[in-house]
């Protein structure tokens, strides 16, 4: 690992445990949910694990590109979440140890009257170097590694008008930011996720 890399990466965990628990609540969200939201260190700088989601009809994440995760069971930590659900998807084994810490407890939509559960991003960071990935193929169509700085570079940034399809035959438009890693295009709540990240690490 880079000494560069590696200082940002210990910079980025002493600003995620220095951080106040987050103390927003959403009393009628009885569902919970984590995400990994997996580091290394690469050749053009840190990098995040981020996976194609299956396109499935009736399915209201289909096709997007997202940080594995998944709702939380029975007494489950969000750490355990985070890291039973790497596994199911992803086939990779996370430890607690690799925990750097957590982002903020977030709402699945950006308008939190409507939101239906909450997400807890867990942040991780893992040796550099390949990573075998055995992909649940009912769930994950690909996956990569994503520079970060590239999820941060201003001039990729792009807006589109996102349809809230609020009830047939509404549908209210969102003007919502995206950015094409490739041919992934990242937006929406894993967006909003990795911007508060790469705030973290400016």
């Amino acid at each position: 690992m880079s000494t560069l890399n590696q200082s940002r990466l210990t910079a980025l965990a002493g600003r995620l445990e220095a951080r106040s628990p987050d103390q927003r609540r959403w009393p009628r969200l009885r569902r919970r949910a984590a995400i990994a939201v997996v580091l290394r260190s690469g050749d053009q700088g840190i990098e995040v694990l981020l996976m194609r989601r299956v396109e499935r009809r009736g399915d209201r994440w289909s096709g997007d590109i997202a940080c594995p995760g998944g709702f939380a069971q029975a007494e489950e930590t969000a750490v355990e979440t985070a890291v039973r659900e790497a596994e199911e998807e992803l086939g990779i084994r996370l430890e607690t140890s690799m925990v750097l810490g957590q982002l903020g407890v977030r709402p699945v939509r950006p308008w939190n009257h409507f939101a239906d559960f909450q997400v807890t991003p867990v942040v991780f960071v893992i040796p550099p170097g390949p990573l075998a990935l055995e992909l649940a193929q009912a769930e994950v169509a690909s996956a990569r590694w994503v520079p970060l700085s590239v999820l941060g570079d201003p001039t990729r940034r792009q807006r589109f008008f996102w349809w809230w399809k609020f009830a047939k035959p509404v549908a209210i438009p969102f003007l919502v930011p995206r950015v094409w890693a490739g041919d992934y295009d990242v937006w929406g709540l894993t967006l909003r996720i990795l911007d508060e990240l790469v705030e973290e690490m400016r």
